[in-house]
């Protein structure tokens, strides 16, 4: 059941048995013979070596292993893609053995993201920057997604933890879900459980309504039955009938 009341608004490595040209790039092992009416073509104000490329005629199609550069590759592979008429709506394409330029945009974008964070995981002043991002309302939703999705060790999680917290309590709506997925994903590890109960009785003192049911939720993802109970015994004290509507519902689940 829901407490929560809303209030108003590296690279990989070629195989050895891969051969390579002399830029590093892999040798397709296939016929180079050229079809009918295309040609090679060298631009002479570049490299022979890294700027060689094949052109091919209007209304030839697209030969397949030639070695050529990768951005002209992929501008011809898109045009190619763009050409096939999807159904959109119906989620269906006229073949549906062939992918579409989306999915192959999705899984580009999705390696340029693990990539990204590898670099930023590797970077030298990594964790001020994320400490930085987390402590700054904008930044904040990718900083949690980054530690959610990531590991740490218990000196970097010692500091993490209080302000993912307070995140999950008294923090921005958006942020809340993740803040919550970040602590129960390491609800095992007694940093959680030590830091939330040295800062239960700061949330308790508030006596907001908003707060309490933010942390009742909290507490019930995690399963703390005795910072539960904590929270309960102080709802049954209040005069406040917001929290002893709280209460009663902590009593039913």
């Amino acid at each position: 059941m829901c407490f929560w009341k809303q209030k108003q608004a590296q690279k990989p490595r070629a195989s050895k048995d891969i051969d390579t040209d002399s830029t590093g790039m892999v040798e397709p092992q296939v016929d180079k013979k050229l079809p009918q009416g295309a040609s090679t073509t060298l631009d002479p104000n570049k490299s022979p070596l890294t700027e060689h490329y094949y052109t091919i005629p209007e209304g030839k199609s697209f030969p397949n292993g030639l070695g050529i550069k990768r951005d002209i590759f992929m501008n011809e592979f898109k045009k190619l893609f763009n050409s096939i008429s999807c159904e959109y709506g119906s989620n269906k394409m006229k073949d549906n053995t062939i992918f579409s330029i989306e999915w192959f945009n999705l899984k580009e974008s999705e390696t340029n993201l693990f990539s990204s964070k590898y670099y930023f995981r590797k970077s030298e002043c990594f964790f001020q920057q994320l400490l930085l991002a987390l402590n700054t309302l904008s930044e904040q939703g990718t900083a949690l997604r980054f530690i959610r999705d990531d590991d740490f060790n218990d000196e970097e999680l010692e500091i993490l933890i209080p302000i993912i917290i307070d995140i999950s309590v008294d923090g921005n709506i958006d942020n809340i879900p993740i803040a919550r997925d970040i602590l129960i994903k390491f609800k095992e590890n007694k940093i959680v459980k030590h830091k939330l109960g040295s800062m239960l009785d700061h949330y308790l003192a508030s006596f907001d309504d908003f707060i309490y049911r933010r942390l009742a939720e909290l507490l019930l993802y995690l399963n703390f039955s005795d910072l539960k109970i904590k929270l309960m015994n102080k709802c049954l004290k209040s005069n406040n009938n917001d929290l002893i509507e709280l209460y009663q519902d902590l009593i039913e689940n």
